[in-house]
């Protein structure tokens, strides 16, 4: 968690938006902030799933609050998956996969700045995995 006591000073006196990323783990963390934040960082390995990805969306934009996608030193796998969503998103970062050196997923690729699905069924993966 950060430090959300000053989250209220904050928001009223910041010329820049405030997103909150460790402060904001599930849906329950998103209507306790709201008031002070304009927009969330959603992290698929911090939610814990897709699942709790969608329900964090759906409150978001309940609260009127922009959405991000962020990641750690996430695989294909996971950024492919978040990716599937992007459409909900307004503003996406999703490249750690392209910083790992062994990724065993192939997935969402990145072309002149934007992120591509590729036509491959399901999520689109392939794995080097055996």
């Amino acid at each position: 968690m950060g430090d959300e006591g000053n989250l209220p000073q904050l928001y009223q006196r910041s010329p820049l938006p405030i997103f909150v990323d460790e402060s904001c783990f599930q849906s329950e963390d998103i209507i306790k902030l709201s008031p002070y934040i304009h927009g969330i960082n959603i992290k698929l390995m911090k939610a814990g799933g897709l699942s709790e990805v969608m329900r964090m969306i759906a409150v978001a934009k309940t609260c009127k609050l922009q959405v991000m996608y962020g990641c750690y030193s996430d695989s294909s796998l996971a950024n492919t998956a978040m990716t599937h969503l992007a459409a909900y998103a307004d503003y996406l970062d999703l490249d750690s996969h392209l910083n790992l050196i062994d990724d065993p997923f192939d997935g969402v690729s990145l072309e002149q700045g934007k992120l591509r699905l590729n036509n491959l069924p399901g999520l689109g993966i392939k794995s080097s995995l055996t």
